[in-house]
């Protein structure tokens, strides 16, 4: 009876041991969740921060580097063309001077010799099978701005032109005649550049 006795304390004893080691491990672990939740949001704090200065900061820089780009672009773009404008100009400026200092290479027409009366007219009667008729007229054309302004160079057809080659004694290709502006002959000769032609004009 008396060993039943003692027993009774005793496992009160550990139960009451055991229930406040309980209590102050449950106190323990809610002490550390705050902690826990606190450490959780002060590292994603920095995150979200630096993620905050990568859209912001960079995107900003980034839009204003493309319009500074597209201005210059723009720019770039009305400069050539005021460059191609006066490019332009200057071309027809040139052609201009051509045609008022050079003189005139073109197919035979009875009223272009009429219209050459001031100056020289020379009939070139010209065959597209003759070897020496294509080599001087490659050369005239090569050399067209340095056609006296005065002068007149007009192709005629030879296999076509029966009329004038009776009318000049005509009998082989690549023969020149200076007419008047009534188209009457002045001269005849061959020639195998401008230069030559030029050369033989009265």
């Amino acid at each position: 009876m008396h060993e039943r006795g003692m027993t009774v304390p005793i496992i009160l004893a550990v139960i009451i041991i055991a229930g406040i080691g309980l209590y102050f491990l449950l106190a323990g672990q809610r002490s550390e969740a705050p902690t826990l939740d606190e450490g959780v949001s002060e590292e994603a704090t920095p995150q979200n921060e630096a993620a905050d200065g990568e859209v912001g900061g960079p995107d900003a820089g980034s839009t204003d580097g493309v319009s500074e780009d597209q201005d210059a672009s723009v720019e770039g773009t009305a400069t050539s063309g005021d460059e191609v404008s006066d490019a332009a100009d200057g071309g027809a400026d040139t052609l201009e001077v051509l045609s008022e200092e050079s003189g005139v290479y073109a197919p035979y027409a009875p009223e272009l010799v009429s219209e050459a009366a001031e100056g020289n007219t020379v009939l070139f009667f010209h065959a597209d099978w003759c070897p020496s008729c294509r080599a001087t007229e490659e050369d005239i054309l090569a050399n067209e701005g340095s056609i006296p302004a005065d002068l007149s160079i007009l192709k005629v057809n030879y296999d076509e032109a029966a009329d004038l080659r009776q009318r000049y004694g005509v009998t082989t290709q690549h023969t020149f005649i200076e007419v008047d502006a009534a188209g009457n002959e002045l001269d005849q000769w061959t020639a195998a550049t401008l230069a030559d032609i030029i050369e033989n004009v009265q």
